[in-house]
């Protein structure tokens, strides 16, 4: 099996105009993204952000992260809440590359995956 490169490189968190941006945030859209997916039958990091504007003045990035193996099971991702606001664009960066740090150091090869 060959080994995952380190692509952190690719870890990208919109711009805060459009995360706070009312036809992404009101919508319930999401930021959802990977990155080392070779193909989508293989392993892969993968990340998603969704804006929270619910609470009047108190908005928030939530992110997650998870890999395509431990895609079905939530209980194992990890999440995070952020400021909606260009420092908490940072942090939300900041903390998917330490999460894909983790990836990296789980020493994954590029496992092949089974969808049912």
């Amino acid at each position: 099996m060959k080994k995952k490169k380190d692509s952190r490189e690719k870890i990208f968190v919109p711009r805060l105009g459009w995360l706070s941006g009312d036809k992404f945030s009101d919508h319930g859209n999401t930021y959802t993204a990977s990155v080392d997916s070779v193909r989508l039958d293989f392993n892969a990091f993968c990340y998603k952000l969704v804006v929270d504007k619910k609470e009047e003045g108190n908005f928030f990035i939530a992110a997650e992260s998870y890999d395509v193996l431990t895609k079905n099971e939530p209980e194992t991702h990890k999440t995070a809440r952020f400021p909606l606001s260009e420092e908490g664009r940072e942090q939300t960066h900041a903390w998917l590359i330490e999460r894909y740090e983790e990836y990296l150091n789980a020493d994954r090869d590029e496992i092949p995956v089974t969808f049912k």
